[in-house]
């Protein structure tokens, strides 16, 4: 069912066994419309407390139209949980204290897409029924759907009929966005959005909230990092206090992979994965390829980063490595044996082997269960009695210990994939997929990625991690792969390609210009990138698909740096 609605009083979307409002929140949203010298929003020494924790013991601002404010803290600060209060939503056993008084509708962008929408929901009749809203309250002055999908980089022609859930990380932070734009309410909250984002989308929506503001709306932003949307911070609130710094600092690994004499075969091979996924709607069939042909391979103890823009396939591949999604066609060899899942071998041993990370770790937990048992159930089913106790997995991966009696349901997206990470370390597997690990706030230094080196040192456990960051990708990993459109477009030592990149798509990537996705419902011929590429020189470019070769005749220990280009840069 719906818990948050777009406008805090809408009783339809509102179940009362749910969400309580708070009886000291003065509502005027009804009562008049907002003008330039009132307050959207004030807050007087307002709170939100769970369990022990205080997100906010005396909060003081207030925001007017044209005014933002961003409300700052690290994870665990309570961000998400103060964000619920402001737009009028209490969980169960979240308290607080002080007044809160709304003069506006409010649009709620919240950073996890559960509370806005139902997942089954198609992407065109939720951005209408938006639009119907603000045409009734008559609101005329809202941004145009074809200018805000094209400048966010949304193929609403192709995502109309889809349900919300079929959509990417990126895509639902880029939809919930453009919903709060369109809606009616003159004060945006904000939770997270954009934070998961490529440099240019959030460039791009920086742009939008900026506009909004100038339209005469209020915009409430929370946000990890104050460099999301540096423009927007002239006013800001902070929580908590930041992250101790990691006991291990995180540069760019150099440790040589576990000697290959030991392990005859990769841990980890992919050939020609293929994913072809079939869509339709009462008016057609259609089907996409997220992942269109990626080959790749992981050593034992080695750390591979995927890096790619937003709908480039990352989370389809490691879905179908994850036994989820059955490929079309392709192999995937783990440790010498076929695994692929389309041959119905996947089996209970290698799914403790292989341990997947969610980008929306909150659908993998069990709402009802406390983080204890979560933790508890993996040393079962690890069988180890020398695991670390569940306070010492949450230390690991940079938790508070007072967490461990919480409930899944209560955990905000970040913490949600800590704890599945620290659940996945637990089962001691041979190789962890870690899908947008931006997500938990994992960033260059620390705690969670120092308990990923420790445990790879320790275990001699492989990780793949998807991201869109290549920062991520030059603080953590040995080699580092570029998909694009769904295939391996460069391959190589992390310093090489990162340094030294021989696709024009990983220069734009680290340039922090992905460019648009491309259309799956297309079959694609010849280079991926040859839309928008400034080296679109050789007719084959746009008839013949380039395969991975080597760039240069240096060989490292990582093996050689390889790229698919007919012409690749010097």
């Amino acid at each position: 069912c719906k818990m948050i609605p777009n406008h805090p009083t809408d009783p339809w979307t509102l179940p009362r066994a749910l969400v309580t409002v708070e009886p000291d929140v003065v509502d005027k949203s009804r009562d008049r419309m907002s003008d330039s010298t009132s307050p959207l929003l004030t807050a007087r020494e307002f709170g939100v407390r769970t369990g022990d924790a205080w997100a906010s013991k005396s909060l003081d601002f207030s925001v007017f139209p044209g005014q933002a404010r961003v409300v700052h803290g690290p994870l665990g600060s309570g961000k998400s949980v103060l964000a619920e209060a402001l737009v009028g939503v209490r969980r169960p056993g979240i308290e607080t204290r002080g007044q809160l008084e709304r003069a506006s509708a409010i649009e709620f962008a919240p950073q996890d897409a559960r509370l806005a929408v139902l997942a089954t929901e198609r992407v065109g009749a939720l951005v209408r029924a938006t639009v119907e809203r603000s045409r009734r309250a008559g609101v005329t002055e809202r941004p145009h759907v074809d200018e805000l999908v094209t400048s966010l980089r949304i193929d609403f022609a192709r995502l109309q009929s889809l349900p919300f859930r079929a959509l990417s990380s990126s895509e639902r932070e880029r939809l919930l966005a453009i919903l709060a734009l369109l809606g009616p309410g003159a004060l945006l909250v904000v939770d997270g959005i954009g934070e998961g984002l490529d440099a240019e989308d959030r460039r791009s929506l920086g742009a939008w909230w900026t506009r909004a503001l100038a339209s005469g709306r209020g915009l409430v932003l929370f946000q990890r990092r104050l460099d999301s949307f540096p423009e927007l911070t002239r006013d800001v609130s902070s929580l908590g206090e930041p992250p101790a710094e990691a006991a291990v600092p995180l540069l760019r690994r150099t440790d040589a992979p576990t000697e290959e004499e030991n392990h005859p075969h990769p841990l980890l091979e992919i050939e020609r994965l293929r994913v072809r996924q079939s869509t339709s709607t009462f008016r057609k069939k259609s089907a996409v390829s997220p992942v269109d042909g990626a080959s790749l391979f992981v050593r034992h103890g080695e750390i591979l980063v995927v890096l790619g823009s937003g709908g480039s396939g990352k989370t389809t591949l490691f879905e179908a490595l994850a036994g989820l999604i059955r490929p079309t066609s392709g192999r995937v060899l783990f440790e010498g044996r076929d695994v692929t899942p389309s041959r119905g071998l996947f089996g209970e041993r290698l799914r403790r082997e292989l341990q997947l990370v969610f980008q929306d770790a909150s659908t993998a937990l069990d709402p009802a269960r406390t983080v204890r048992d979560h933790l508890i159930e993996a040393a079962r089913v690890a069988k180890n009695p020398m695991a670390l106790l569940p306070g010492e997995w949450l230390d690991r991966v940079g938790l508070p210990a007072h967490l461990l009696d919480q409930r899944a349901d209560f955990l905000s997206p970040g913490e949600a994939q800590r704890i599945l990470l620290a659940r996945s370390l637990a089962l001691e597997p041979k190789l962890v997929l870690l899908d947008a690990p931006r997500v938990a706030g994992i960033d260059t230094d620390d705690g969670a990625l120092a308990a990923l080196i420790q445990s790879r040192k320790r275990l001699g456990m492989g990780f793949l991690i998807a991201t869109n960051e290549p920062e991520i990708a030059r603080s953590l990993a040995d080699r580092v792969a570029v998909m694009l459109a769904g295939r391996i477009v460069e391959i190589g030592e992390a310093k090489s390609v990162l340094d030294r990149p021989g696709h024009p798509a990983t220069a734009a990537l680290l340039q922090g210009d992905p460019g648009a996705p491309s259309d799956p419902e297309k079959p694609l011929r010849g280079c991926p990138y040859v839309g928008r590429c400034p080296r679109r020189v050789l007719p084959q470019c746009d008839a013949e698909e380039p395969s991975l070769a080597p760039h240069d005749r240096k060989m490292t220990r990582f093996g050689r740096h390889r790229v698919a280009c007919f012409h690749p840069l010097d």
